[in-house]
């Protein structure tokens, strides 16, 4: 799920779909953005760590 959020707000990028907002909600997304991938690198970590450890 995180991924679609990812991907999909990357190409809202893109294709310029955020231009016009203000310079606040892009830093909102751009947040955003940095939490979704650093928890997805978190949970991709704790299942390595889970496959390693057995």
């Amino acid at each position: 799920m995180a991924s679609i959020i990812i991907f999909s707000s990357l190409w809202g990028i893109a294709l310029h779909e955020w231009r016009g907002t203000s310079v606040r909600t892009k830093r909102w997304l751009a947040a955003g953005l940095a939490v979704l991938v650093l928890s997805t690198m978190v949970v991709g970590y704790g299942n390595y760590l889970g496959t390693v450890t057995h």
